[in-house]
């Protein structure tokens, strides 16, 4: 009989002992998501590539003469076209 009681002792402190490091980890995740920089409430100026008419943040796009491109390449094939 007293092996089933120390079976079951056992068995209690084994979830016990699961249930508070589940518990744990929840909490270190929670904290990690309070602390983690949130993109919330940062709004960005979106542009339009003169060339292909795609929309992207203006701190990745490159101003050449008041006009807005995605890229070098875009910048040089509109000077090409007439």
């Amino acid at each position: 009989m007293s092996g089933l009681i120390r079976v079951a002792i056992i068995v209690i402190l084994a979830l016990l002992l699961y249930r508070f490091v589940k518990r744990w980890l929840n909490t270190l995740e929670q904290n990690k998501q309070k602390n983690a920089p949130s993109t919330k409430g940062k709004v960005e100026n979106m542009v339009r590539c003169e060339f292909c008419e795609v929309h992207l943040p203006q701190n990745e796009a490159i101003r050449h003469n008041g006009r807005w491109y995605c890229s070098e390449q875009h910048y040089r094939q509109s000077k090409q076209q007439p």
